[in-house]
């Protein structure tokens, strides 16, 4: 079992303020709930080994807002087929590098939310927090699995923890 951390990216500059959709920067909101979430995940004990992000600038700002956060300097790889995935593509580009130390994956929605909310389906988790991420997976949103390696189909995911931001985005 492993410790899978999935992070959606900080709140991010609205479409029409960057050149590109890849471009779009954190806004100061963003920098500050990134950093809110970086020391939840750093105060709920999390010490990931490795950080995994898509290439795009928001996921970026946040993966590097988290790593700044943490005791050590973890490992960051820029991962492109997570920029605006889907579960099974999310699982399939982490899967074969997750170790006993842990991995956070900072990338977007709707792929984030809907691997967290497929993973709590799975489970059957009802509990506040499951109930909170199926609603929806808001930036700076973060959730903390216990998950077995296997293939996307039968992966069995256990919710340990995580932090939701305020909508408003």
């Amino acid at each position: 079992m492993s410790v899978l951390i999935l992070m959606r990216h900080a709140k991010a500059v609205r479409e029409t303020e960057a050149a590109t959709d890849r471009l779009r920067e954190l806004t100061d909101r963003g920098r500050r709930d990134g950093a809110t979430a970086a020391a939840e995940i750093v105060d709920a004990g999390y010490a990931p080994t490795s950080i995994v992000t898509s290439p795009a600038a928001r996921t970026l700002a946040t993966a590097r807002i988290v790593r700044d956060a943490l005791a050590h300097a973890p490992a960051l790889v820029i991962a492109e087929p997570l920029y605006l995935s889907t579960p099974s593509m999310i699982w399939a580009e982490i899967r074969a590098d997750l170790t006993d130390g842990g991995m956070l994956v900072v990338g977007h929605n709707p792929g984030m939310h809907a691997l967290v909310a497929d993973w709590l389906d799975r489970a059957r988790d009802r509990s506040a927090l499951a109930r909170a991420f199926m609603d929806g997976f808001p930036t700076s949103a973060w959730a903390a699995f216990e998950v077995e390696e296997g293939p996307y189909e039968g992966v069995a995911a256990k919710l340990l923890g995580g932090g939701a931001r305020p909508r408003g985005d």
